[in-house]
């Protein structure tokens, strides 16, 4: 890891990645993820590790190293966060369950764009709109992912943040 700081700065980003990878998969490593095998586990680290090594500002004066452990924990601990959550959750519903309920979306009239555009907003996150939009026309998040020019990785946890978003509105629904 050492000189990890200049190849970033000089941009060569792959190169980071190559000297990196170990180290973030070693840290992966010591996680155990209930519901994610190995194989998940290590690409969610490189995942971390891409992330760290775009997002890495030497002017913190904070080691690549350090900056990258953080990346790396804070990625993981979600994670297993998600994963104790969904086992406490006992009226947790499937993606199929979902399915169900919004397959009467495929095929729009205008009362239901209207209704959309303006609710979607205060259900979803802005962020998340254009892929959920997107895989109501296409009945699939990997199809939805790939014409909005999302990696894998980012389609899946998009994609956990709308249905776990779409989840509590509505496991909560009528409580105000």
């Amino acid at each position: 890891m050492e000189g990890m700081e200049q190849i970033i700065k000089e941009g060569e980003y792959e190169e980071a990645f190559r000297k990196g990878a170990s180290y973030a998969i070693g840290v992966g490593r010591k996680f155990h993820i209930r519901g994610m095998d190995r194989d998940d586990i290590d690409n969610e680290a490189l995942y971390s590790l891409w992330l760290a090594i775009t997002s890495y500002d030497g002017a913190l004066k904070v080691a690549f190293k350090t900056y990258l452990g953080n990346c790396l924990s804070n990625n993981l601990m979600k994670l297993l966060d998600h994963s104790k959550r969904q086992k406490r959750d006992e009226e947790s519903i499937s993606i199929n369950d979902l399915a169900t309920i919004l397959s009467s979306y495929h095929t729009f009239n205008l009362d239901d764009k209207i209704d959309l555009h303006h609710y979607l907003p205060r259900i979803i996150s802005y962020r998340l709109i254009p892929l959920f939009k997107e895989y109501l026309k296409s009945g699939s998040f990997r199809d939805a992912g790939t014409t909005l020019g999302y990696t894998w990785n980012e389609t899946r946890y998009l994609r956990r943040c709308i249905l776990d978003t779409l989840k509590n509105v509505w496991l909560n629904d009528g409580e105000k």
